[in-house]
């Protein structure tokens, strides 16, 4: 059955319970960690968020399939608010098994977590990986990694190193991230990591104003 195929909700909850059917008898028959991923999402679409999160603990931990270490990890987070299990420790854990399976928004999830808990050095590390891997999300985490390299040290606890900052917030800038670009016009009009140079702070503060012009919503 196709989804072009359905007229009613009957048809529709016929075609659902057919997936779960299918979803299940591949996860628990053919072990495929894929299916078990998938059978969370079903659950997911069912508002049956306890069984969904199950589901990809399951997934995860039997399969360590990428994508449902980091659903996991996230419901580790805010369980509570279906019942369900809260601990980020955990999910600090779960996080950073996806990010190192190749989950790149697990990446990111991961370094706010340790931002968060004001854990630094190890928040930096993973800043710095996934503004690396270029993903469409990564423009944020240049631009933190910029921020925490720029940061007193008795604050951080990284060495502060504004020529380095000065890299990652031109990085998140090239990304599109609006706040880098205002930090890069900073660096060049205090001369901080980077030679003064007031023409290129002004081009830079352009440019932040035009990107965060461009992302606000038009009345």
């Amino acid at each position: 059955m196709s989804t072009k195929d359905l007229n009613t909700a009957d048809e529709f909850e016929a075609y659902l319970k057919e997936l779960r059917i299918t979803y299940s008898f591949e996860c628990y028959k053919e072990r495929n960690g894929e299916a078990c991923h998938l059978l969370g999402d079903w659950y997911v679409q069912k508002k049956m968020y306890k069984e969904a999160i199950q589901h990809y603990k399951y997934a995860c931990e039997t399969y360590q399939f990428p994508r449902s270490c980091y659903k996991y990890g996230l419901s580790l987070l805010d369980g509570g608010n279906v019942g369900a299990e809260t601990d980020a420790e955990k999910a600090l854990h779960y996080t950073a098994l996806a990010c190192d399976k190749g989950e790149p928004e697990a990446c990111w999830r991961n370094a706010q977590i340790l931002q968060q808990e004001k854990m630094f050095p190890q928040a930096l590390n993973q800043h710095m990986k996934y503004c690396d891997m270029n993903h469409y999300f990564s423009h944020h985490s240049c631009y933190n990694a910029g921020l925490i390299l720029r940061t007193p040290q008795n604050i951080s606890s990284v060495p502060q190193d504004f020529t380095k900052a000065f890299q990652y917030f031109t990085k998140g800038c090239n990304f599109g991230n609006f706040r880098a670009c205002f930090e890069v016009a900073s660096a060049y009009f205090y001369g901080r990591g980077v030679e003064k140079n007031e023409k290129l702070a002004s081009e830079f503060r352009k440019k932040a104003k035009d990107i965060a012009d461009s992302q606000t919503p038009k009345k």
